[in-house]
This record gives structure tokens, C-alpha cells and sequence, in this order.
């Protein structure tokens, strides 16, 4: 009979926090969840599916992330993040910074720019994935996620507005399934996420 899945489970969406557990604290690797990070999970589909789409090879295509974080761009050179010609499936990442920056270089003005539709290619969003990037927004989407596919309604208040924002550095709550009920706990920043698996230990 099935456990239930490997308790405590850590997210994996961040490369940097992937990094620290597999350079400092291996032995917690298995706790690891097993998902991609979401530019990871996105460029399977751009690389892997979308070609196929538009009648091109997985080579036609450049995959460019714009992030806020410098680890992203270690991730893409991972060699699980490749396709299984070994194309990589993240191209370039370039940080939210360096974005700006191009963009005051080539002296683009925004308001000076004609509006356009955007591309409906992969562009619908959940509430979930709305708050991913939110410090506590991937263990809130998590949570709603398990409650719904358990429960089969929906959590109740959706919110979980204790766990969200990184003022307190370590933030906990707890959320009943079927009569069970889990500890949940985000830490922000590395730093915070080092103390919490002393905690764990």
C-alpha cells in the first residue's frame, strides 16, 4: 500500500535552494519535490510539444527566460533540462535587470509603442500560478492543489495569508485533509531555509 508520498517534501522551483540541499545537505535530497522549476516545466512544453505545433524541429526554436534570479541561468545548463537529442530546452535566461538595461540601451520607449494582442499561446494563468513567485506562493499553490484533488472542493478560505510575505523569515501554519492534518513552513531566503533543516533534522 502507498504511504502517501515522502514527508517532509521541499519544493524544487528554486535552483538556488536546489543547489544548497544537493552541495550542503544531500542526504535531504529525496525531499525534494520532484517538479520542475516553472521555466523548466514551461520550456519542455516550448522544446518538446510546441514544434510540433507549428511543423518545426525542437532546433527552431530559442526558449529565452527573463527572471529576477541569477541561479536560473545555472539551471538551464543542467543536463536534465535538455531534450533527448540533448537540445537545450531553456536557450538563454537573462535577469529582469539586464532586461531593463537592453531596453534603456536601444531607447525603447513604452508609451511611444502601438498596443498589440498578446500571443494566446500557453498565456491562461491560475490563481495559483498567480502567486507563485510570491515568498510562500508555491506552497500555497501547493496546498490548495492537494486540498482540491483529496477533498474535491475547493479550500476554504482559499487564502493562506499566514504564510505569505517574508517578515518574520520562517513562517508556519497547519491545513487538514481527510481528517489528517499537515504542518506547513515556508522559510525566505537561504539563510532561513539553512535553520529550518536544522529544525527538520
Amino acid at each position: 500500500a502507498s504511504t502517501g508520498g515522502t514527508l517532509p517534501m521541499f519544493t524544487s522551483c528554486c535552483p538556488a535552494w536546489v543547489n544548497y540541499v544537493e552541495n550542503t545537505a544531500p542526504e535531504m535530497i529525496p525531499h525534494l519535490s520532484t517538479c520542475r522549476s516553472p521555466i523548466g516545466m514551461l520550456s519542455s512544453v516550448i522544446k518538446n510539444i510546441f514544434p510540433k505545433k507549428i511543423g518545426k524541429e525542437a532546433r527552431d526554436i530559442i526558449s529565452v527566460g527573463i527572471m529576477p534570479c541569477t541561479a536560473k541561468k545555472d539551471e538551464c545548463e543542467r543536463p536534465q533540462l535538455r531534450t533527448k537529442d540533448g537540445v537545450h530546452e531553456t536557450d538563454y535566461i537573462i535577469t529582469s535587470r539586464e532586461l531593463a538595461s537592453m531596453i534603456k540601451e536601444a531607447g525603447i520607449n513604452f508609451n511611444e509603442l502601438a498596443d498589440a494582442e498578446c500571443d494566446n499561446f500557453y498565456s491562461e494563468a491560475t490563481g495559483g500560478g498567480a502567486i507563485f513567485c510570491n515568498t510562500g506562493g508555491v506552497m500555497e499553490a501547493a496546498v490548495r492543489s492537494a486540498y482540491k484533488f483529496v477533498e474535491h472542493k475547493d479550500l476554504v478560505p482559499i487564502e493562506l495569508t499566514e504564510i505569505r510575505g517574508s517578515d518574520l523569515g520562517i513562517k508556519t501554519a497547519e491545513v487538514t485533509i481527510k481528517g489528517k492534518t499537515f504542518g506547513i513552513a515556508v522559510a525566505h531566503g537561504i539563510k532561513n531555509a539553512m535553520k529550518m533543516i536544522e529544525k527538520v533534522k
